[in-house]
């Protein structure tokens, strides 16, 4: 399964077939805006083995200035995303695609400290099966309470992401 109606939680077993999503979404993307890209990561649940995820592809590309965002937008409408501005987080250009939403796009200038959070959060996940089994007990939590307000459910997180978070200071 992939995509989600806007607004809902529904958490899904892994599925081996995300990353492929990943890759192939990636090349499109790069086919289009290529020459402002500095770099592109699958980041999220989805890129996590193992652990149960909203069916959403979260891609994080760099670009050297976010004006270069602007002037990738027509190229991506034509790709099927449309874009919401910076309203994940500030520094980042946020787009979606699909009707359930299959995609998002967080666009960053290279270095920015959110993405470095992303991709830090993401990979200590990877290596550490305590925190993935920690963050998907919180997520199915959350999914019960707020299956219809994905934005609680995403506030409901953030006390366990900074926890992690906190380990890149110790680090």
């Amino acid at each position: 399964m992939l995509g989600l109606p806007k607004d809902k939680v529904i958490l899904c077993p892994h599925n081996k077939n995300w990353t492929q999503c990943f890759i192939e979404e990636k090349q499109n993307i790069i086919s289009k805006i290529g020459k402002y890209i500095v770099d592109v990561h699958h980041f999220g649940s989805t890129s996590i083995f193992g652990i149960l995820a909203k069916p959403i592809i979260d891609i994080a590309v760099t670009v050297r200035t976010l004006e270069d965002v602007e002037r990738c937008k027509q190229n991506l409408i034509k790709l099927g995303y449309e874009c919401h501005g910076q309203i994940v987080a500030e520094g980042c250009i946020f787009f979606s695609k699909g009707n359930p939403t299959t995609h998002h796009i967080h666009f960053t200038e290279n270095n920015n400290i959110n993405m470095k959070k992303w991709l830090f959060f993401r990979d200590q996940l990877r290596k550490y099966s305590k925190f993935a089994s920690e963050y998907q007990v919180l997520k199915q939590d959350l999914e019960q309470k707020y299956a219809n307000d994905r934005k609680a459910y995403n506030s409901g997180k953030d006390e366990f992401i900074h926890k992690v978070l906190a380990s890149l200071n110790n680090s």
